[in-house]
């Protein structure tokens, strides 16, 4: 398993994959569900990197059964992030939503407080995908409340991160503003190259909105060189379109230009990886229709099964009573016939 974790961080993931099968192995030959349902945790993790949905989902929900089976309900709770995860990476936010929620009620009864935290977070950035903006600003409050409680920053940063999102979309500027300040803060300190990029992106938004276009230019170009160094490409394509905008606005025709020619090339990147998200969402929804239909005629037929052993079972007590009327009737007539004869 170590081995396996070491040749997916160094992506061989052919290699990866081959030693969690092996390490699935012995841990069914030892009888130690933990550790299968780790293996088929880190599998899932391998494919979804590999953006290999499908199998992806197959292994958590594998992983998920193993703990279902042996009441591995901290395992449980993990898994159901990662299934998350993946919805989330093919844009389908409400199942999504689904995952996250079980997740933060399972950490929740654990205790965990860091957990809590980091699902609230989670819960909240699929309420805003979905547009449910006042849950999402009650989810953000309460996940503050527990990280503040065991001083995590990392987790602070994601969490005014998405407050600044949600205040900006609420056309609240000042507060906006206010979050990504906080944000900046705390990720000087971790020196965190996604937090820079993603908090430079959301201040060039709203020095754009308030017209201030020298500031709005130096926070795009600083998310747009970040996303570069860590090859983000959405992060990447969004500070593109920007940097394109603020120089229109600037008078400098020839940079809008450029910056507006690779907005385009990474638009059309997106929307190719988009319309394959779409279709797998499509086959999984095939999928599992047909999983469910195969569950139905399954249960009809387990339903029939019953049903005629029941008719069976009758039957046979109906045969046995009459035989038992007949010989009860042959009885009496060979007593009869005994005492008629005497």
């Amino acid at each position: 398993n170590i081995l396996a974790n070491t040749y997916k961080r160094q992506g061989e993931l052919e290699k990866a994959i081959n030693y969690y099968n092996r390490a699935f192995n012995y841990y069914k030959e030892e009888n130690y569900t933990t550790g299968q349902s780790v293996v088929k945790t880190n599998l899932g993790r391998v494919y979804l990197q590999m953006k290999d949905y499908p199998k992806a989902l197959s292994y958590y929900f594998e992983a998920r059964e193993i703990c279902d089976q042996h009441g591995l309900m901290r395992s449980k709770a993990f898994i159901s992030r990662r299934l998350s995860d993946v919805y989330e990476s093919i844009d389908d936010f409400a199942e999504a939503l689904v995952y996250s929620d079980e997740s933060l009620h399972a950490f929740k009864e654990l205790q965990l407080t860091k957990e809590v935290a980091v699902a609230l977070t989670k819960v909240a950035s699929h309420r805003i995908k979905l547009n449910q903006l006042d849950e999402a600003e009650s989810a953000l409050e309460e996940a503050m409340d527990y990280a503040k409680q065991i001083r995590n920053d990392f987790v602070l940063i994601g969490i005014y991160r998405y407050m600044g999102d949600l205040a900006f979309k609420k056309k609240a500027s000042k507060a906006s503003y206010h979050f990504f300040e906080l944000a900046e803060d705390l990720n000087r300190k971790l020196n965190n190259d996604e937090g820079l990029s993603l908090i430079s992106l959301g201040k060039a938004r709203i020095y754009l909105e308030r017209s201030e276009l020298r500031e709005a230019l130096q926070s795009a170009e600083l998310s747009y060189q970040t996303a570069k160094k860590i090859k983000d490409v959405k992060i990447l394509s969004q500070a593109s379109d920007l940097l394109a905008n603020i120089n229109s606005q600037l008078g400098n025709h020839q940079s809008a230009y450029t910056y507006h020619k690779e907005f385009k090339l990474l638009s059309d990147s997106i929307l190719n990886e988009n319309a394959i998200k779409t279709v797998t969402r499509m086959n999984l929804e095939r999928f599992y229709e047909l999983e469910k239909q195969e569950l139905e005629a399954e249960q009809q037929l387990e339903s029939l099964a019953y049903e005629r052993e029941i008719e069976r079972g009758k039957n046979i007590q109906y045969s046995l009573l009459a035989g038992a009327i007949v010989a009860v009737v042959v009885l009496i007539i060979l007593y009869r016939f005994y005492k008629l004869k005497q």
